[in-house]
């Protein structure tokens, strides 16, 4: 057995060696028998550099009608970036659920009930419908907004469901009024669980952590 044991303590540097070397942000993942991200960060797909994942979390149940905070100066969500909330709409006017500047603005419009995504690229700005009365008053709902600048797309979620899915306007977001602050819950109500997200390579199959984590 004593013999076993030395011969294993040789042969254990060999051993190592042959793994990957992680980095100072990586993890070795068995399953996958490679080095990965570890929880917070993700893989940038230009850099391939683990890169901090964007997120504001509010207190489950938050009731407001308006917060105003601030994006560190280091935040680029680049072109592409995913938003996710719960909220429930207590008002029968309009609402804003997320708004940066003049760059990003997403909305519930009241005369129908629909969701609007308003987004500025270098090339023009587009407007993004839901279709009619797809955000309901007074119940808890969950929303994810995908901007992808890689494919050029929009989605939106509601509990999961693809509710719109449209080819957007462009694919490089305007940054000439990029601002730092942003705001949440313009006559909403009740926000919760809000995330940013700064990539949008998000797998429908995996869409419900976002809900359920």
């Amino acid at each position: 057995m004593l013999s076993l044991l030395l011969s294993l303590l040789v042969l254990l540097p060999c051993l190592t060696a042959l793994g990957p070397v992680c980095g100072s942000l990586e993890d070795y993942s068995p399953f996958y028998a490679a080095c990965a991200c570890k929880t917070g960060y993700y893989r940038n797909s230009t850099t391939s550099l683990c890169t901090p994942k964007l997120s504001l979390q509010l207190v489950p149940g938050y009731a407001l009608n308006l917060i105003t905070f601030h994006l560190e100066d280091s935040v680029d969500w680049g072109n592409s970036f995913t938003l996710s909330f719960w909220a429930k709409q207590l008002y029968a006017g309009d609402s804003t659920f997320f708004q940066r500047g003049d760059q990003v603005v997403f909305s519930r419009i009241s005369a129908d009930g629909s969701l609007k995504a308003k987004i500025k690229y270098t090339c023009g700005t587009g407007e993004y419908s839901t279709p009619v009365s797809a955000f309901p008053v007074g119940t808890w709902t969950h929303v994810i907004l995908v901007q992808n600048g890689d494919d050029a797309k929009v989605k939106i979620y509601l509990n999961l469901i693809k509710v719109l899915d449209v080819t957007a306007t462009g694919t490089t977001l305007d940054t000439s009024t990029f601002v730092t602050n942003a705001s949440l819950g313009r006559n909403v109500g009740l926000m919760t669980e809000f995330y940013i997200f700064s990539f949008s390579s998000l797998q429908e199959n995996y869409l419900p952590l976002l809900v359920y984590q």
